[in-house]
């Protein structure tokens, strides 16, 4: 009887630590998947950052090109949530310098834009929009928000940079318009800051389009 309750308890042992040694081996396996995928998001983001730069270098030699112009502000605007998706799923060093790469092609694209309103007399609306992943609700709504009006409009431009960031381009950026709370937009030259809905958002562009 003793001999029958001990092989009972070694089985029940053994059962026990085959269900522990496969839920190890399926998280390990879940593990490696998920940095894998990572791995390959951010190296296609990295191909995409390279390919931008040498769009907008090669959109340099032509300014009024209007279709190039806005063609690379969509491509960037598509990578955008990627970097916001790598953002929430990996601290790396190596996306920080992307997320940082990003933002410059970003200011370098809102240069053009700028630039081509003047020499081109085209009337794109740039928007400067600055926000928090960290203490700031009213960032979450407000991005799409924005996001909404470009695909309204394809003359509006959305320009996204993270208020806390080390960038000396964008401490630049956020002290010309003496940004000090977020969400903050610049729509032209003026500036709003606090949470601003989809009608004040409409009729802020329609005023930088009549100017």
């Amino acid at each position: 009887m003793v001999g029958r309750i001990a092989k009972r308890i070694v089985i029940a042992l053994i059962f026990t630590a085959f269900i522990f040694l496969l839920g190890f081996y399926a998280s390990s396996t879940l593990v490696e998947s998920k940095f894998e995928s990572l791995q390959r998001a951010q190296d296609e983001i990295q191909i995409d950052t390279v390919s931008l730069e040498i769009e907008s270098s090669l959109l340099a030699e032509n300014p009024c090109n209007l279709a190039g112009l806005e063609e690379l502000g969509t491509r960037l605007g598509d990578l955008g949530p990627k970097l916001d998706y790598m953002e929430r799923q990996s601290s790396a060093k190596d996306f920080e310098n992307l997320k940082k790469y990003y933002a410059l092609l970003e200011i370098k694209h809102w240069l053009a834009v700028q630039k081509n309103n003047k020499e081109c007399k085209s009337n794109y609306v740039p928007i400067l929009y600055f926000y928090s992943n960290t203490d700031c609700d009213d960032c979450k709504l407000q991005g799409p928000l924005l996001l909404a009006q470009k695909e309204k409009n394809p003359k509006v431009m959305v320009y996204s940079f993270d208020v806390n960031s080390n960038l000396p381009a964008t401490k630049i950026l956020k002290g010309n318009y003496n940004v000090t709370s977020v969400p903050a937009i610049i729509i032209g030259n003026k500036k709003y800051e606090g949470y601003r809905g989809s009608k004040e958002l409409s009729l802020a562009i329609s005023e930088s389009l009549r100017n």
